[in-house]
Protein backbone atom coordinates (compact mmCIF):
# COMPACT_ATOMS: atom_id res chain seq x y z
CA UNK A 1 0.00 0.00 0.00
CA UNK A 2 1.14 3.70 -1.13
CA UNK A 3 2.09 5.79 1.44
CA UNK A 4 -0.01 9.43 0.84
CA UNK A 5 4.01 10.84 0.41
CA UNK A 6 4.04 8.21 -2.46
CA UNK A 7 0.93 9.75 -3.88
CA UNK A 8 1.75 12.94 -4.00
CA UNK A 9 5.22 12.55 -5.44
CA UNK A 10 3.58 10.36 -8.15
CA UNK A 11 0.96 12.84 -8.41
CA UNK A 12 3.86 16.01 -8.76
CA UNK A 13 5.49 13.74 -11.36
CA UNK A 14 2.50 13.50 -13.69
CA UNK A 15 2.04 17.13 -13.11
CA UNK A 16 5.49 18.01 -14.31
CA UNK A 17 5.79 15.71 -17.23
CA UNK A 18 2.24 17.88 -18.31
CA UNK A 19 3.71 20.80 -18.10
CA UNK A 20 7.38 19.62 -19.92
CA UNK A 21 4.85 18.18 -22.67
CA UNK A 22 3.22 22.03 -23.21
CA UNK A 23 6.62 23.25 -23.04
CA UNK A 24 7.73 20.57 -25.77
CA UNK A 25 4.90 21.46 -28.05
CA UNK A 26 4.71 25.18 -28.11
CA UNK A 27 8.55 25.52 -27.48
CA UNK A 28 9.28 27.34 -24.23
CA UNK A 29 10.56 26.29 -20.93
CA UNK A 30 9.34 24.72 -17.60
CA UNK A 31 8.59 27.87 -15.66
CA UNK A 32 6.84 29.37 -19.00
CA UNK A 33 4.52 26.60 -19.44
CA UNK A 34 3.66 26.58 -15.45
CA UNK A 35 2.75 30.14 -16.21
CA UNK A 36 0.65 29.80 -18.76
CA UNK A 37 -1.37 26.38 -17.86
CA UNK A 38 -1.76 28.58 -14.50
CA UNK A 39 -3.18 31.57 -16.52
CA UNK A 40 -5.44 29.35 -18.43
CA UNK A 41 -6.53 27.45 -15.25
CA UNK A 42 -7.79 30.53 -13.90
CA UNK A 43 -9.06 31.99 -16.81
CA UNK A 44 -11.40 28.74 -16.94
CA UNK A 45 -12.20 29.18 -13.48
CA UNK A 46 -13.43 33.02 -13.78
CA UNK A 47 -15.72 31.98 -17.03
CA UNK A 48 -17.14 28.93 -14.85
CA UNK A 49 -18.04 31.57 -11.78
CA UNK A 50 -19.70 34.40 -14.29
CA UNK A 51 -21.45 31.23 -15.92
CA UNK A 52 -23.34 30.25 -12.65
CA UNK A 53 -24.34 34.52 -12.22
CA UNK A 54 -21.73 35.77 -9.78
CA UNK A 55 -21.84 39.55 -9.83
CA UNK A 56 -18.65 41.23 -11.20
CA UNK A 57 -17.29 43.58 -8.80
CA UNK A 58 -16.79 47.32 -9.79
CA UNK A 59 -16.04 50.49 -7.94
CA UNK A 60 -16.22 54.39 -8.30
CA UNK A 61 -16.37 57.12 -6.28
CA UNK A 62 -17.20 60.89 -5.84
CA UNK A 63 -16.63 63.53 -3.77
CA UNK A 64 -20.63 65.19 -3.28
CA UNK A 65 -20.39 68.78 -2.77
CA UNK A 66 -23.92 70.43 -3.83
CA UNK A 67 -26.94 70.19 -2.18
CA UNK A 68 -29.45 67.17 -4.17
CA UNK A 69 -28.05 64.81 -6.79
CA UNK A 70 -24.65 64.08 -7.68
CA UNK A 71 -23.44 61.01 -9.83
CA UNK A 72 -22.02 58.17 -8.70
CA UNK A 73 -22.28 55.53 -11.13
CA UNK A 74 -23.36 56.80 -14.69
CA UNK A 75 -26.16 55.07 -16.65
CA UNK A 76 -26.38 51.91 -18.26
CA UNK A 77 -28.42 51.31 -20.51
CA UNK A 78 -30.59 48.16 -20.15
CA UNK A 79 -29.13 46.93 -17.05
CA UNK A 80 -29.92 47.80 -12.99
CA UNK A 81 -26.51 48.65 -10.60
CA UNK A 82 -26.78 46.57 -7.44
CA UNK A 83 -24.76 48.33 -5.12
CA UNK A 84 -23.11 45.18 -2.92
CA UNK A 85 -20.96 47.77 -0.27
CA UNK A 86 -20.32 51.51 0.12
CA UNK A 87 -18.27 53.81 2.40
CA UNK A 88 -19.73 57.25 3.45
CA UNK A 89 -16.89 59.61 4.79
CA UNK A 90 -18.63 63.41 5.87
CA UNK A 91 -15.54 65.85 5.51
CA UNK A 92 -17.54 68.89 6.78
CA UNK A 93 -18.04 70.08 9.96
CA UNK A 94 -22.01 70.05 10.12
CA UNK A 95 -23.93 66.80 10.41
CA UNK A 96 -24.84 65.67 6.59
CA UNK A 97 -28.10 64.04 5.79
CA UNK A 98 -27.60 62.05 2.13
CA UNK A 99 -29.41 58.59 0.70
CA UNK A 100 -28.44 56.62 -2.52
CA UNK A 101 -31.17 57.31 -5.06
CA UNK A 102 -31.96 55.58 -9.02
CA UNK A 103 -32.24 58.96 -10.88
CA UNK A 104 -34.54 60.89 -9.03
CA UNK A 105 -36.05 58.14 -6.28
CA UNK A 106 -34.63 57.50 -3.10
CA UNK A 107 -33.64 53.56 -2.92
CA UNK A 108 -32.59 53.80 0.78
CA UNK A 109 -33.68 55.14 3.93
CA UNK A 110 -31.97 58.80 4.71
CA UNK A 111 -28.26 58.31 6.49
CA UNK A 112 -26.93 60.67 9.53
CA UNK A 113 -23.22 61.37 9.46
CA UNK A 114 -21.75 63.45 12.09
CA UNK A 115 -19.02 66.39 11.21
CA UNK A 116 -15.30 66.28 11.01
CA UNK A 117 -14.92 62.54 9.90
CA UNK A 118 -18.40 61.02 10.70
CA UNK A 119 -19.94 58.16 8.54
CA UNK A 120 -19.92 54.70 7.82
CA UNK A 121 -19.02 51.80 6.19
CA UNK A 122 -20.96 48.36 4.89
CA UNK A 123 -19.36 45.54 4.05
CA UNK A 124 -19.19 43.77 0.79
CA UNK A 125 -22.48 41.47 1.05
CA UNK A 126 -23.01 38.53 -0.74
CA UNK A 127 -26.83 40.08 -0.98
CA UNK A 128 -27.01 43.24 -2.07
CA UNK A 129 -27.74 46.52 -0.55
CA UNK A 130 -30.30 48.07 -3.25
CA UNK A 131 -30.35 49.05 -6.69
CA UNK A 132 -31.39 51.04 -9.32
CA UNK A 133 -34.11 50.60 -11.54
CA UNK A 134 -33.24 49.56 -15.09
CA UNK A 135 -31.14 52.18 -17.12
CA UNK A 136 -30.93 54.36 -14.30
CA UNK A 137 -27.58 56.07 -12.45
CA UNK A 138 -27.26 55.75 -8.69
CA UNK A 139 -26.89 59.28 -7.16
CA UNK A 140 -26.36 60.20 -4.02
CA UNK A 141 -28.57 63.31 -2.36
CA UNK A 142 -27.06 65.34 0.13
CA UNK A 143 -29.96 67.34 2.19
CA UNK A 144 -27.45 70.28 2.11
CA UNK A 145 -24.31 71.50 0.36
CA UNK A 146 -21.56 69.95 2.63
CA UNK A 147 -18.21 67.35 2.04
CA UNK A 148 -19.33 63.93 1.47
CA UNK A 149 -16.86 61.28 0.04
CA UNK A 150 -18.86 58.03 -1.48
CA UNK A 151 -16.98 54.68 -2.46
CA UNK A 152 -19.70 51.95 -4.23
CA UNK A 153 -18.81 48.56 -4.72
CA UNK A 154 -21.74 47.61 -7.67
CA UNK A 155 -22.20 45.31 -10.73
CA UNK A 156 -24.26 45.52 -13.63
CA UNK A 157 -27.05 43.15 -14.17
CA UNK A 158 -29.76 42.25 -16.61
CA UNK A 159 -33.55 42.89 -15.56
Amino acid sequence: MATERENQNTLLIRLLRRFDALAVQLKIRRPEAIQLMTLMLLEDLVGKLRAIGLPEYKTEFVNATVAGNTEVVERVPGKKLRVFGYVLNNQSASTATVHFRSGTRPICADKELAGDGGGMTTPVAQGFWFETAVGEALNINLLAAGAVGVDVTYSEVEP
